[in-house]
């Protein structure tokens, strides 16, 4: 195994480490694995089982196997495939944990969903559905408050009468659906409803325009709002609290019929993002949802954009909504992993690249060696040799605690918190091995 001068020089540096009781610095570990890694190549027949490895040790997603096992096969037609060509065939996608561990984008976001998301999606209907009382949730009735909360702000372009709906309707969300009532009309316990209180500037609207509306008794009658009006103003002169399902009934009662220009489509998108509730990369996923949902009748409205949000969304702790990607993005600064870390440099003389390394791509290597470590039984004797040292060397030397420590190459001393006692041990006593016998198994 210590067949060159490479080798037996990155094996002196690690073996001083240890004597000194201090860790590797970024330099020393880069040796290590450009020395070592070079002897490695993950068999054909294996590659399956080294991608969902890597899957249950949660570097990827289990539904990104298929995807990354094709592009790896791929890379196999030409040449062997070496830990350090996975990396890089992945490197773009990966974001690194706030624990310090490194993973895909699509395998944090799937976590952050079952652990955030997940629980307080599952608020939302609290109350079996029945014939008298269907299925209804707080985030359906909420997004279609923000929309005509943003339609309000464009009403100019819309028809007049449609002006006082979304005048109307964008009062009922400011006063009806306060995040701060959230709690209470997820429980749909009308029992527990406070009374209700608003800003009175929105109020006096309210009945401004409520009282408009019925003087325009042909236009109640046609589209039969005049009950949804009556309600809105027994509520504000009583000031109780209106339940979901009443809500929804108003909103689709009033806003049928109101039609937004086809122009104003992106605004509106582009709106819903700068409040937090959609993020810029699911726009085009949203708008293609909606397109695919209208009928050759159908002209664009609320109702048409919460059909196709409704599946993303979720409830804020705040009591908003937005969707899951919204809510992740608020909720975690997801730090983006420097490509550099996963950048090869090409040798004038075409030899194998050397691969650039910084804590992000060292941590991921960490993560790679020890799914081969778990195989390692099907490894050749030589590849498995160099897979014990990299692994107990990512176990060891390269902690999320240490992050900072490396990405400035420097080193700290050796502490129960980096490595136990045996398992200092062990990996002295693996070095010494090679030291002694560079062909024994380890």
């Amino acid at each position: 195994l210590l067949n060159d001068r490479k080798k037996i020089f990155a094996i002196s540096a690690l073996q001083k480490a240890l004597e000194e009781n201090r860790t590797l610095s970024l330099q020393e570990l880069e040796d290590l694995f450009n020395a070592f890694g070079e002897l490695v190549h993950i068999p054909e027949k294996e590659l399956l089982t080294f991608i969902r490895n890597m899957s249950m040790c949660g570097v990827i997603h289990q539904n990104e196997v298929q995807q990354l096992l094709h592009k790896l096969t791929q890379i196999l037609e030409d040449e062997q495939l070496s830990p350090s060509m996975v990396s890089a065939a992945i490197g773009a996608d990966l974001i690194m944990r706030e624990n310090g561990r490194i993973a895909t984008k699509r395998a944090v976001i799937h976590d952050i969903v079952q652990k955030i998301v997940a629980p307080l999606s599952a608020e939302r209907m609290r109350v079996a559905p029945t014939s008298e009382r269907p299925a209804v949730d707080y985030c359906t009735v909420k997004f279609l408050g923000e929309l005509y909360d943003i339609l309000y702000d464009i009403r100019n372009v819309l028809k007049p009468d449609d002006r006082l709906i979304v005048t109307v309707l964008r009062d009922v969300n400011r006063i009806f659906l306060n995040p701060d009532y959230a709690e209470v009309l997820v429980s749909d316990d009308i029992t527990q409803f406070p009374q209700l209180q608003f800003v009175e500037a929105y109020a006096q609207e309210l009945q401004q325009t409520l009282a408009m509306l019925l003087r325009n008794t042909v236009a109640l009658q046609k589209t039969g709002k005049f009950a949804s009006v009556n309600q809105l103003t027994t509520a504000l002169q009583q000031r109780f609290l209106i339940p979901l399902m009443q809500l929804l009934n108003i909103f689709n009662t009033m806003g049928r019929g109101v039609a937004v220009p086809e122009q104003e489509v992106a605004p509106i998108m582009q709106k819903l993002q700068d409040n937090g509730i959609v993020c810029e990369n699911e726009i085009t996923d949203v708008m293609n949802a909606i397109e695919a949902s209208l009928t050759d009748t159908e002209a664009f409205s609320a109702a048409v954009v919460t059909r196709a949000m409704s599946p993303q969304l979720a409830v804020k702790e705040d009591g908003g909504i937005g969707s899951n990607r919204a809510i992740i993005r608020q909720i975690y600064s997801l730090d983006l992993m420097d490509s550099e870390g996963f950048d090869e440099e090409r040798t004038a003389t075409g030899a194998r690249p050397k691969f650039i390394y910084n804590y992000a791509s060292l941590r991921l290597m960490a993560e790679l060696y020890k799914c081969l470590f778990q195989m390692s039984g099907s490894l050749r004797e030589m590849d498995r040799a160099a897979v014990t040292v990299l692994n107990s060397i990512g176990q060891l030397f390269i902690k999320p605690d240490l992050k900072d420590t490396l990405n400035f190459n420097g080193t700290a001393e050796l502490v129960p918190s980096h490595a136990t006692q045996y398992e200092l041990f062990n990996f002295r006593r693996i070095v010494e091995q090679l030291q002694r016998d560079p062909q024994v198994s380890v």
